[in-house]
């Protein structure tokens, strides 16, 4: 099993904050003729993160992507590596943002055919719910044949100088078009609900998705 959107998210809450923005995402490859940076939302797609920071990745690298965007050990990230080429790994990228009791995560994955992003969807839904802080998936209206799911966690942070006790809540929103993957999260602290948590992955998925059926060939056939 590979970590979750959600796993990552996790880690992000006992990292400590960036410096500031950056940017390294190089020009996509002539074999996938689509720029992996317009599948992860804009600063000011997703709503709460405008003025935060923001740290934008692309790798043309299966096994470079698995160490890097996934954060795994080298051991899973070779085997994770192997899995993503066999399925037709072109390109990767990740962007990060944070701002105040408030993290988020968007990757995006180009391949070959659109074989590859309907076998990571699934395999991103398994890895999903086998997450320890997992508790149910949701319906996102916005983008047709989104998958998305939520759960919590009480964590302790500092607020005022004092040690406080908050609800995290996470929702990660994730769907293929053609030849592309993308996963978009967010973790916000003190959110009193799943809708709260989940505008800004909506929104950002929404804006994404309008880019990527321009982008990302044909859209996926509906099931008779």
């Amino acid at each position: 099993m590979r970590r979750s959107l959600a796993a990552l998210l996790a880690a992000a809450f006992c990292l400590a904050p960036a410096a500031g923005a950056s940017a390294s995402a190089s020009a996509s490859a002539s074999a996938s003729a689509i720029a992996p940076e317009a599948l992860v939302p804009h600063l000011l797609e997703f709503p709460g993160f405008g003025l935060g920071e923001h740290t934008l990745t692309s790798r043309r690298s299966a096994l470079t992507y698995a160490r890097r965007a996934l954060e795994e050990r080298p051991g899973v990230a070779r085997r994770q590596a192997r899995l993503l080429e066999r399925h037709g790994f072109v390109e990767g990228i990740q962007e990060s943002f944070s701002a105040e009791h408030a993290e988020a995560v968007a990757q995006a994955i180009v391949f070959r055919t659109s074989r590859g992003p309907r076998w990571e969807l699934r395999r991103a839904a398994r890895d999903e719910r086998g997450f320890r802080d997992f508790e149910a998936s949701v319906a996102d209206p916005a983008v047709p044949g989104a998958q998305a799911f939520t759960g919590s966690r009480h964590v302790h942070i500092r607020e005022g100088g004092k040690r406080v006790v908050v609800l995290r809540r996470y929702v990660d929103l994730q769907f293929s078009y053609g030849r592309c993957f993308v996963a978009i999260g967010d973790a916000l602290y003190g959110a009193s609900t799943v809708e709260e948590a989940a505008r800004g992955p909506i929104a950002a998925a929404a804006a994404v998705y309008s880019r990527a059926k321009r982008l990302c060939g044909a859209a996926p056939r509906a099931r008779r």
